[in-house]
């Protein structure tokens, strides 16, 4: 599919390139805000990710993957989408600013001002949410892509600014609220639709009925997802003080870099193909494999480096007031690993139109996560219990969530398992040789800079020796050198 090389070209680009921005931003935010700041992004997280739980409903979804509408009856469907989306973001708006008036008076005027900011996020969304559903849609991920870029760089610049002008944790809300707003303006001034023109059709009554109930059924999946993979800062912030937050908060954030830098931005397209094509299991099989075999040989290697040389790379980057989140970190990089190996078989649900089997199973875990997280409250265990909780039930929930969407397809998630299982194999060596180079090696620098060359060296021969997985002749990988026209070989020969 010549648009999904083109959209994945575009996705890759500039994310890449955003995310080097937000990378060295980061290390600037790092070294001139305080542990303490990053603990009030910890709470600010789990208050605002709380009520944003009610704007990630499924309209926009519904719109994506239905296929019952052509031409202005695609259109006006929009405009009933879009309906709900301003009642609702509207509604959100003042509920926000009540609890942040709320917190003012009776608790933290801080965390108040960081909640009553991050409010008009969901008024800049209603900007371009018409217009990125309809691109989302026609697999036009081109325009969103440099949108995005923008976004990034236009957050990361005015973070470094609002940081250096003294407002503390605040630069974290007026740093998103810029980049939104970057975003939002231009996909509106790129691809600007009007839909105060169109007229309903018959059964409109209904159709906002079969809107509603589908965005609700994505709501109970998105809510337990949260409460699911939130629950356990709720605890972290309940009894730990501000310091320990913030380390928490670190870890988590600079852990999931590499995972949401190259392979979150991509996850919107693989969404539409999925919908567009869920009755086509052999495709989706084809899907999944190709982005496994890019997403394991040129991710997989960098996270494993991360992980092992984790305790000379952060205080050397982040500096070494972050020497208390290595730990941590290095916990939550092996989840961030684990779904990279298993992506992007956890939107198969959402994709089928089957967003109900999703909800049971979070919510289920999020009951099983609480009696656990009371007890390790209880007994006092250390901060890192908290991260293995995390990690272990979030896998196994992703897990389930994977094969309940195998057996929707009639295909079988283990085989899928055991396939990625043999991809990630090939990377038992690297693992052996950085681990003897950290433990060999007692010059941290040097051993940083061998680690690397190991990596660099076992990722180039990995592609080498599996070039056949790509289904491509090796003249052509040693004649296309550059890992973007590879990208192109495989979207426009296997999907």
């Amino acid at each position: 599919m010549k648009g999904g090389a083109i959209s994945a070209r575009y996705i890759f680009i500039s994310n890449i390139l955003s995310k080097i921005v937000l990378f060295f931003g980061s290390i600037i935010l790092a070294r001139v805000l305080s542990v303490e700041d990053f603990g009030y992004l910890l709470t600010l997280n789990i208050l605002f990710g709380f009520i944003n739980l009610f704007s990630i409903s499924g309209y926009e979804f519904y719109f994506i993957q239905n296929k019952d509408y052509q031409g202005d009856q695609e259109m006006v469907l929009l405009r009933q989408v879009f309906n709900l989306r301003i009642i609702q973001s509207i509604l959100l708006f003042i509920i926000t600013n009540g609890i942040a008036f709320y917190i003012w008076i009776y608790n933290d005027p801080v965390l108040a001002k960081l909640l009553s900011i991050s409010s008009f996020l969901f008024l800049i969304a209603l900007i371009s949410k018409p217009e990125e559903a309809q691109l989302s849609k026609s697999l036009d991920f081109k325009r969103i892509s440099i949108s995005r870029f923008a976004r990034d760089v236009g957050a990361a610049l005015s973070k470094i600014g609002f940081a250096f002008a003294g407002l503390g944790p605040l630069t974290f809300s007026y740093g998103n609220l810029v980049g939104n707003t970057v975003y939002s303006l231009m996909i509106k001034a790129k691809h600007n639709l009007s839909l105060l023109r169109k007229t309903t059709f018959a059964d409109k009554v209904e159709e906002y009925s079969k809107i509603r109930k589908f965005g609700f059924n994505l709501f109970l999946n998105t809510s337990g997802s949260y409460f699911t993979k939130q629950v356990d800062k709720f605890f972290v912030a309940s009894y730990f003080d501000k310091n320990v937050q913030g380390n928490y908060q670190f870890a988590n954030n600079y852990a999931s870099y590499t995972f949401n830098a190259v392979i979150a931005p991509q996850t919107s397209m693989v969404l539409s193909l999925m919908a567009k094509n869920r009755e086509h299991t052999q495709y989706l099989l084809k899907l999944f494999k190709y982005y496994g075999v890019v997403a394991i040989f040129l991710l997989c290697p960098v996270i494993l480096y991360v992980i092992i040389f984790a305790k000379q790379l952060i205080p050397l980057v982040f500096g070494s007031k972050w020497e208390g989140a290595v730990f941590l970190f290095q916990i939550f990089s092996i989840y961030y690993l684990l779904k990279v190996v298993l992506y992007p078989t956890n939107g198969i649900l959402t994709s089928m139109g089957r967003p109900d089997i999703k909800a049971r199973i979070t919510i289920i875990s999020f009951v099983i996560t609480i009696p656990i997280l009371i007890y390790v409250s209880f007994m006092g265990y250390q901060i890192a219990t908290y991260a293995i909780i995390f990690v272990t039930i979030s896998t196994i929930s992703d897990g389930l969530c994977a094969y309940r969407g195998f057996q929707l397809m009639q295909a079988s998630y283990f085989r899928f398992l055991g396939d990625r299982l043999v991809l990630f194999s090939r990377h038992i060596a690297l693992i052996v040789v950085l681990t003897l180079i950290l433990t060999v090696c007692t010059i941290n620098y040097l051993s940083l800079i061998l680690g690397l060359l190991a990596t660099v060296i076992s990722t180039y021969l990995i592609l080498f020796f599996n070039y056949e997985a790509f289904s491509i002749s090796l003249q052509t990988f040693i004649k296309e050198k550059r890992i973007l026209r590879l990208l192109d070989l495989i979207f426009l020969q296997k999907t």
